[in-house]
């Protein structure tokens, strides 16, 4: 993600960054999606099936709780 802001902000006109976040622990992922979305980040990309669970599953609540929390 660091990576990508830095990517980004040499032509902020043009790019804006998106990043990545460690699902495989929704607690650390939570913490970095803060600490992006505090940088400007717009947006999240994230993988559908993580350690072969859905994104349904309730190991994933903690994540989508705080995601909905910071979307308002």
């Amino acid at each position: 993600n660091d990576t990508v802001a830095e990517f980004c902000a040499g032509a902020p006109d043009r790019y804006f960054p998106i990043g990545a976040v460690p699902l495989q622990d929704p607690r650390l992922a939570v913490k970095e999606m803060r600490r992006i979305q505090a940088e400007g980040f717009r947006g999240i990309l994230i993988s559908s099936l993580v350690r072969d669970k859905d994104l349904g599953d309730k190991m994933f609540r903690p994540f989508w709780r705080a995601a909905k929390q910071r979307n308002h």
